[in-house]
């Protein structure tokens, strides 16, 4: 307040148990509570819904963060996951099983964009790193298909955007320069300094 600052957001506190605990609740609402009291008007995390990338778990993941984007969107907060290079692979999702029973192929759905049509558009938003969205573009632009065949899929992170405007209240604005010897495809340079097109995401 001294300083006429004003808070957007930040990475709060994302219960761990699914289905939620009492204490889990209780101590997600304290959270959404202080963002009010900062004014802010977003919460977060800096993880994936899942780390895994089978299509199974994005659906729990999923009833989790509908369950808890209900509870925010009621307290005024929109509620965001945040997100780095690894959401922004492929989803396994059908193909043979593994010993386990799980996937091995893709139909070439990214696992965040499969997260954007299992979500509540209403209340469940994301917060993309547009730095690392870009890496993700280098590194995942081909995946294995359920009949066997390699596809490629480049990924526009801004494409993305603009299908889902309304769910992308915040960027999370870091500047890469192209180097393909790094092994990102990106080195991360100070804003304004790099070959990532703002402007497009801006407008």
């Amino acid at each position: 307040d001294d300083y006429g600052l004003r808070a957007q957001g930040s990475h709060g506190y994302i219960p761990p148990s699914w289905p939620l605990t009492a204490a889990d609740r209780d101590t997600f609402k304290r959270w959404l509570e202080i963002a009010n009291i900062l004014g802010m008007e977003h919460m977060g995390t800096g993880a994936d819904p899942t780390n895994t990338p089978y299509r199974a778990d994005w659906d729990v993941a999923a009833q989790k963060w509908n369950t808890l984007g209900a509870i925010a969107c009621r307290e005024g907060i929109k509620l965001y996951t945040h997100n780095h290079d690894s959401a922004y692979d492929f989803l396994l999702d059908g193909g043979p099983l593994d010993a386990q029973g799980r996937p091995t192929r893709s139909s070439g759905i990214r696992k965040l964009e499969y997260f954007l049509k299992v979500t509540d558009r209403k209340s469940v938003y994301l917060e993309l790193d547009v730095f690392w969205a870009h890496v993700a573009q280098y590194k995942f632009h081909t995946y294995t298909a359920h009949d066997g065949s390699q596809r490629e899929r480049v990924f526009d992170p801004a494409a993305l955007v603009e299908r889902n405007s309304t769910r992308f209240p915040l960027f999370h604005a870091k500047d890469g320069v192209l180097n393909p010897q790094s092994g990102l495809g990106y080195d991360m340079v100070p804003f304004g300094t790099g070959d990532i097109d703002y402007r497009r995401f801006f407008t």
